[in-house]
C-alpha cells in the first residue's frame, strides 16, 4: 500500500500543462514508459489573451520550467517541417532540430496543427534524456508553441532514453 501512495505522488513530466486554461484543451499525447516519454498537450481558444508568451512563461516559471529562449518561425519555415506527410513539431531525442531532414520515426509523437508563423519558447526543465548510443545525459527542454494569431498553443516534450 505504501508503494502505490510513493507512485501516485510522483509528479508527471509536464503534467502541470493540464491546468493552463484546461477548457481550452483540445487534445493530448500522453506515452511515459519505465524509461523515458513524451508529452504533446493542444489548446484551441476564442479568447486569446492566455495564449501568449507572457502568461506562459509566468505558468511554466511557477511551475519549475525555466525560461531558456524564444523563435520565431514563419510560415514558410514551418511548411517544412514534415515527416510522413505531416506537419510535425521537430523535436526527437537529438533535440530541436527546426531546419534539416526529418526521418526520425520520434518526429511522428508531435503533430503540428498549424502552417502559420509560431513563436516556440523553450524552457529548462528539471527532467533529462539520454542520447542514444552515446549515452550524454542532457536537460529534456520543454518547448511551447503559440501561433500568431494567439488563438492556438502547443507543448512538447521529450524525456528519457
Amino acid at each position: 500500500m505504501a508503494i502505490m501512495a510513493l507512485s501516485c505522488s510522483v509528479r508527471m513530466p509536464a503534467g502541470f500543462w493540464k491546468n493552463f486554461d484546461s477548457k481550452s484543451i483540445t487534445n493530448e499525447i500522453n506515452d511515459q514508459g519505465p524509461y523515458g516519454g513524451h508529452r504533446a498537450l493542444f489548446w484551441q481558444g476564442i479568447d486569446a489573451a492566455k495564449f501568449n508568451s507572457v502568461n506562459v512563461i509566468e505558468f511554466a516559471t511557477k511551475n519549475g520550467w525555466k525560461f531558456k529562449d524564444s523563435s520565431r518561425f514563419t510560415r514558410s519555415e514551418v511548411q517544412r517541417w514534415r515527416y510522413n506527410g505531416k506537419t510535425i513539431f521537430p523535436l526527437s531525442t537529438e533535440g530541436f532540430e527546426p531546419s534539416g531532414s526529418y526521418s526520425n520515426s520520434e518526429y511522428s509523437y508531435f503533430p503540428l496543427s498549424t502552417i502559420s508563423d509560431i513563436e516556440v519558447i523553450t524552457f529548462e526543465t528539471d527532467w533529462t534524456k539520454v542520447e542514444p548510443g552515446s549515452g550524454k545525459v542532457t536537460n529534456a527542454c520543454g518547448y511551447v508553441v503559440l501561433i500568431k494569431d494567439q488563438n492556438q498553443m502547443s507543448v512538447y516534450h521529450l524525456w528519457g532514453e
